[in-house]
């Protein structure tokens, strides 16, 4: 194995949609149990990446966005919403306990 040998995964020649995976604080990357998916956290940006590791494609995303009316004074309804920072994300494999009615 060629240890110098760098692959991009993402963004690729044909990733449609771009992320920012640029990051001075911290983010966090696990791999799925069969190493062909990833979960990216995306520290500052609030935001959760799944992608798949064959393809580049992004599968999903999730922003971390709350509902802030009750603690701040916001002027429109834009200053309602916060994006709060997701420092780890992992993958929920073995439950001992039946999840999500057991379709999962």
């Amino acid at each position: 194995m060629d240890t110098d040998a760098v692959k991009v995964i993402y963004p690729n020649a044909t990733s449609t949609d771009t992320a920012s995976f640029i990051s001075s604080t911290a983010g966090h990357i696990e791999l799925s149990s069969d190493r062909k998916r990833a979960l990216i956290s995306l520290t500052r940006q609030g935001q959760t990446l799944e992608v798949d590791l064959v393809s580049g494609t992004i599968l999903w995303e999730f922003l971390n966005i709350h509902d802030v009316r009750d603690i701040v004074d916001a002027v429109d309804d834009e200053g309602n919403y916060a994006r709060f920072a997701t420092k780890t994300v992992s993958y929920f494999n073995d439950a001992d306990f039946l999840f999500n009615e057991g379709t999962l």
